[in-house]
């Protein structure tokens, strides 16, 4: 098990907390979920594995790792006094960022940024003092990548050493998702239909403002197929890099968090444990039978017979035999 400082293991046992292991058929099996916790106090927010063994998560204050699919993970890093973590991303098993806000000396928040070049060994820490926190990341390569601050944009060509404005939305706009397709190329989705992308480093931007009102929680791209979820159930699809949008019809009218396509098999969360699936690679959309009905928000495959989701109160689920 890696140890990085005085961090020490972390049972997820504690609190009250209920493990589950077993029922080995395919489908979503309950792995951990703490129901005495506060609810949207301790979430997975991001999920990211590297194999069925080991991967990474961040709470709102923790990012933690585990070496046993999940069942138990050890804290590596903290947000800092008045913190709050709140993305995470690997580009390989190498390279990983996790961004946040932690309170600064002379103001009142920063930005944050958690970095690692050797699979986690070590996370370096880096204060972003031009923003008061980072919302989200997104790594394209192991130098250019994207964040977020509130309306502000900002690009790093550098792994995150340095980071430059790239784009201002209005006062209102708070990106909720950010997602780069290429080095020069990304998205962002937030509150009020607000979906905006740049295909040339962010010295223009288009706004798409004819397609939804609703509130969006996601975009991601898988090549050039693309989606955008939000609230009442929406589901945008792209086919072409984000030229045309369709809407679809999903039977749910929950919130919906995340998305994943492989191999023509899709999969979909949501609020009360809301899960669905797809056969067809995200033509038509079926429920699925979950295990919860905690708020699920993050998705993470390694390929389409093996993944997690993560939620509210620390609820890992496990699809897989």
């Amino acid at each position: 098990m890696r140890s990085t400082g005085d961090f020490g293991k972390w049972a997820l046992l504690l609190s009250g907390l209920v493990l589950i292991w077993c029922c080995r058929s395919q489908g979503w099996q309950l792995v951990s979920s703490d129901p005495d916790t506060e609810a949207g106090i301790r979430e997975f927010r991001e999920l990211v594995f590297d194999d069925a063994a080991h991967g990474w998560s961040v709470t709102l204050s923790h990012l933690l790792e585990t070496s046993d699919g999940g069942r138990t993970w050890s804290k590596r890093a903290d947000a800092g006094l008045n913190g709050f973590l709140s993305s995470l991303v690997f580009i390989n098993r190498q390279a990983g960022w996790v961004v946040g806000e932690t309170q600064g000396e002379t103001v009142s928040s920063i930005g944050l940024l958690l970095k690692t070049t050797d699979a986690g060994k070590t996370w370096r820490r880096r204060l972003i003092t031009e923003v008061p926190g980072l919302d989200n990341v997104s790594f394209c390569t192991s130098s250019e990548g994207w964040a977020s601050s509130s309306g502000l944009i900002i690009r790093t060509l550098d792994g995150g050493e340095t980071w430059e404005k790239k784009g201002q939305l209005t006062e209102d706009d708070n990106p909720v998702d950010i997602e780069c397709t290429a080095p020069d190329a990304v998205w962002v989705v937030g509150r009020a239909g607000l979906i905006a992308h740049t295909k040339d480093s962010g010295n223009t931007w288009v706004r798409e403002t004819a397609i939804t009102t609703e509130h969006l929680t996601r975009v991601r791209f898988f090549g050039q197929n693309g989606w955008i979820l939000g609230a009442h159930g929406l589901v945008l699809r792209t086919r072409d890099d984000g030229r045309n949008w369709v809407k679809l019809t999903i039977p749910t009218r929950e919130l919906l968090t995340d998305v994943t396509v492989l191999d023509q098999i899709g999969w979909l969360v949501g609020t009360q444990g809301t899960i669905l699936t797809s056969k067809d690679g995200g033509d038509t959309w079926e429920p699925f039978s979950s295990p919860t009905n905690q708020d699920l928000s993050v998705l993470f495959f390694l390929d389409s017979s093996s993944g997690w989701a993560g939620g509210d109160r620390l609820t890992l689920l496990r699809y897989g035999r």
